[in-house]
């Protein structure tokens, strides 16, 4: 796999394989290529599937990936906002970016 992260840092990342089973982690705030290659050299042609599950139990809101939202994640927001780093996250609103806006309905989840 490779992944770039928010300086465009490119690092290779080996997958494991167990039993033609690949399990990897992404972050959100990655970007991140599968790129698969087989050893199978025949001039008969196959097909080879993949199936790519998401796990999105992730909470909306749960910017540092906790598990709960609370004031640790509106630090975060604002750091990212001062950093200029998006975090889908974060933007509670879903409109592509993070602000002020953000802060405020996550406070307003907290408090509610």
């Amino acid at each position: 796999m490779v992944e770039i992260d928010s300086t465009n840092q490119v690092d290779l990342i080996p997958l494991a394989n167990d039993e033609n089973t690949t399990s990897i982690t992404l972050l959100a705030d990655n970007t991140n290529i599968l790129i698969a290659n087989s050893n199978y050299n025949s001039p008969d042609p196959i097909d080879i599937y993949y199936t790519i599950s998401i796990d999105d139990s992730n909470l909306i809101g749960d910017t540092n990936l906790d598990g709960s939202v609370d004031v640790l994640d509106v630090v975060y927001i604002v750091n990212a906002i001062l950093s200029d780093d998006y975090n889908v996250y974060g933007d509670l609103n879903l409109d592509g970016e993070l602000n002020v806006v953000d802060i405020v309905l996550l406070m307003e989840t907290i408090l509610s």
